[in-house]
């Protein structure tokens, strides 16, 4: 378990879950007190300055005053003010513990991976997404729940059937964000995500790291660009009837993609999407194909002024 994105805080674990253990023990494990206290220093020494976003531009980093002021929520205020290393359920969950996914992208992995009921570990993140469950569905404070940037929340049974028991019922203040690939993203799976639709706040993360069908086939392997492009027609009609609140397209910048940047930036305009640039690191698959991270360069919507 991570405290934080695995590449911007150099790979500092704060725990490993196993059938036994409870999560939130892991959460104020000494390992995790222990990042907290190097922020509240100041030294943020656990942390990669060369790939977090924040620590690479030092003055996007939110104001001491302005969080003793209470301007970025009590929660936050109460944990600086008192330097709180042990602290309460995280309001923020990025659920990155199954790979599956209907694609084998060479910047991500070496071949198809979909975990089923037959996996050697399938029952006990089975029992990860129960204690995640209960702490969502208990919490008297809004929870946003990102699935997923380990593969596709359309294509893993584990997390699409995490997205189908959301009940806004035990707590109505729930936030999605749905990180995919987007060709799954259709009428037909939405439909069996009602459940979710009537959430405050949904936003869809679409990863094309293309902008022709051309190079789409050498960095998405196995995806379908024409199904793609009109499931982007459909998910614009989610945004523009307002089910969506925020769709953004990213793409991971390779020796094999930069040059189509304008093109992928066209179709982000062509359906009023934010889109994302991403700097590419190391995920272990082949030298010349390493793989991801989110460093960001963002291009906004003609909607808004945030990327």
């Amino acid at each position: 378990m991570f405290s934080c994105c695995p590449a911007w805080i150099d790979d500092h674990d704060i725990g490993r879950y196993d059938s036994g253990a409870d999560i939130f023990e892991i959460w104020n494990s000494a390992e995790s007190q222990a990042i907290r206290a190097s922020i509240f220093d100041g030294s943020f020494k656990f942390c990669s300055t060369k790939l977090c976003p924040r620590l690479h531009d030092p003055t996007t980093l939110d104001d001491e005053d302005d969080i003793l002021a209470g301007r970025h929520g009590e929660r936050l205020r109460n944990i600086y003010e008192n330097r709180r290393t042990v602290v309460s359920a995280p309001d923020y969950l990025n659920l990155c513990f199954d790979l599956s996914c209907n694609l084998s992208c060479p910047s991500c992995r070496k071949e198809l991976i979909s975990v089923r009921k037959d996996h050697p570990k399938y029952e006990q993140k089975r029992r990860l997404e129960e204690q995640l469950l209960e702490s969502i569905h208990r919490s008297d404070q809004p929870v946003r729940v990102s699935v997923t940037g380990s593969g596709d929340p359309f294509a893993s049974r584990l997390f699409f059937d995490f997205l189908r028991r959301l009940d806004l019922n035990r707590n109505p203040n729930i936030v999605v964000t749905l990180q995919t690939n987007g060709v799954l993203f259709d009428e037909p799976h939405w439909r069996r995500l009602g459940n979710i639709h009537a959430c405050k706040h949904i936003d869809a993360y679409i990863s094309l790291d293309a902008g022709c069908e051309a190079t789409y086939r050498q960095t998405r392997r196995g995806g379908n660009w024409t199904k793609l492009m009109r499931n982007l027609d459909f998910i614009a009609g989610l945004r523009d009837s307002g089910v969506l609140k925020c769709v953004r397209l990213d793409m991971v910048v390779q020796d094999n993609n930069f040059r189509d940047i304008p093109d992928f930036i066209g179709i982000a305009r062509q359906h009023d999407f934010h889109c994302e640039l991403m700097r590419i690191v190391n995920w272990g698959t082949t030298r010349s194909s390493p793989g991801r991270t989110s460093s960001t360069w963002g291009i906004p919507s003609t909607r808004s002024s945030a990327a």
